[in-house]
C-alpha cells in the first residue's frame, strides 16, 4: 500500500519565514520547519467514503424505480382480475352461457400466472440480494432438464425442442439456488421470445475446467437489436413495447452472476437467434 505523507508548515513559523526572506538577498539561504503525517488511513477512509457514496446513490435510484415499476405491474393483473370476474359473474347469472364464462376464467388464469411470475422475480432479487452464497453437491444435468420441462407450460412452448449436450457435470459442488435462478430465468427468456414455427429449438451446454464452469444457453428464436443488447441487464428494461415479462428477469439473472463472482455475455442476431454465456468461479468467495 503506498503511503501517503502531508507536510504541515506552522503558522507563526510560515510567517516568519516569509519576513526573513523579505530581509534576505536571493543568495541567502532560507530553511522551512514543519512536519511529516502520514495520512494514509485517511485517505483510505475518504476513498472508501466515496465508494459507499456512490453504491448508496445507485441503490436510492434502483429502489426508486422498483417501487414505482412494482406498484404498476403489481396492480394491472389485479385489477384485470377483478374486471374479468365482475363480468364473468353476469354472463352466467343472465346469459347462462357457461363456455364464454370459460373464456374469461383462461383470461384470469393468464393474469393471474403473469402476476405470479413477477412475485417470483421479485423473491429471486430479494434473496439474492441477502442471502450468502453457499455451496451444495448436485447433478447439473438434471438441473437443466428439470428446468426446461418445468417451463413448458408457458405459452407456445410445448412445441420447442430442449437439446442438452454433453458435458454437464452431474458431481457439481456449487451454489444451486443461484445457479437454478440463473438457468430458469435464460430459458424461460428463450422460450418468451422464440418464433413461432416448426424447428424452433433451445440448447444448453455446461462444461468445466481447472478454475470456471461455463454454461451456454442458445436459441434460434427471435434474437435481440444491437442497441438493445447493451440495456438487457438492466433493471425493468423493455425493448419494446410488445416485450413481454417484468423486465426483472435478466436484470436478476446478472446480479446472480455477479454474487457468485462470474460474468454473463450475450451474442445475438436479430432474426436468427441468441447465445447466453455464464462464467462462473469453481470455488466460491464464501468456501474460500
Amino acid at each position: 500500500m503506498q503511503t501517503e505523507i502531508a507536510l504541515v508548515l506552522r503558522q507563526d513559523i510560515v510567517q516568519g519565514l516569509l519576513n526573513v526572506k523579505r530581509n534576505r538577498s536571493d543568495a541567502d539561504e532560507v530553511f522551512y520547519d514543519g512536519v511529516m503525517v502520514d495520512i494514509t488511513k485517511l485517505k483510505d477512509y475518504e476513498r472508501s467514503l466515496i465508494s459507499k457514496n456512490v453504491e448508496l446513490e445507485k441503490a436510492y435510484m434502483e429502489l426508486d424505480r422498483f417501487v414505482y415499476s412494482a406498484s404498476h405491474d403489481l396492480r394491472a393483473p389485479l385489477t384485470s382480475i377483478l374486471g374479468i370476474v365482475k363480468v364473468a359473474e353476469l354472463e352466467r347469472k343472465q346469459i347462462g352461457n357457461e363456455a364464454e364464462v370459460d373464456v374469461y376464467l383462461g383470461m384470469i388464469k393468464k393474469s393471474v400466472d403473469k402476476l405470479d411470475s413477477f412475485v417470483q422475480d421479485i423473491i429471486h432479487y430479494y434473496r439474492n440480494s441477502r442471502v450468502d452464497n453457499t455451496s451444495q453437491t448436485f447433478d447439473l444435468a438434471e438441473l437443466l432438464s428439470t428446468s426446461f420441462e418445468n417451463l413448458r407450460y408457458i405459452k407456445s412452448a410445448s412445441h420447442i425442442q430442449f437439446q442438452l449436450e454433453e458435458g454437464a457435470p452431474q458431481h457439481l459442488h456449487h451454489d444451486r439456488g443461484r445457479i437454478q435462478v440463473i438457468v430458469n430465468n435464460l430459458i424461460s427468456n428463450a422460450i418468451k421470445y422464440h418464433k413461432d414455427v416448426e424447428g424452433s429449438k433451445i440448447t444448453a451446454k455446461a462444461l468445466v475446467d481447472d478454475e470456471n464452469l461455463t454454461i451456454w444457453i442458445a436459441d434460434n428464436g427471435q434474437g435481440i437489436k444491437a442497441e438493445a443488447q447493451a440495456h438487457i441487464f438492466d433493471m425493468f428494461y423493455r425493448a419494446g413495447a410488445d416485450s413481454v415479462g417484468s423486465g426483472l428477469g435478466l436484470y436478476i439473472v446478472s446480479e446472480s452472476v455477479k454474487k457468485l463472482g462470474g460474468k454473463i455475455s450475450v451474442d445475438s442476431t436479430l432474426g436468427k437467434g441468441s447465445v447466453f454465456c455464464v462464467v462462473l468461479p469453481l470455488v466460491l468467495k464464501s468456501d474460500e
